[in-house]
């Protein structure tokens, strides 16, 4: 999660290399099942930013972490946080 969460510099190293440098051990599909969750979460975090915004939605990180043990509550913040700001990019609202 942390690979795809990742802003500046380092975003101009492909995820799968950032990822296979901090895991040498995983397989090609090994790294593509997890950065494909990854972005999962971050689809889903930019989902609920219309809901977050107006104030609806106040159990957003516990509805990322729900079913994913491996997400700490601090990468779980920080992909709503950029699932927000890319809301607001895309639609300007």
């Amino acid at each position: 999660m942390d690979v795809v969460l990742t802003w500046g510099p380092e975003r101009s190293i492909p995820e799968s290399d950032r990822l296979r440098g901090l895991y040498p051990g995983l397989t090609d599909a090994q790294i593509q099942a997890a950065l494909a969750e990854a972005w999962k979460v971050m689809g889903e975090a930019e989902i609920f930013a219309p809901e977050i915004k107006r104030g609806i939605s106040t159990n957003a990180l516990e509805r990322l972490r729900r079913d994913r043990p491996w997400l700490t509550e601090d990468q779980a913040s920080r992909a709503i946080s950029q699932g927000l700001y890319s809301h607001w990019r895309d639609t300007g609202e």
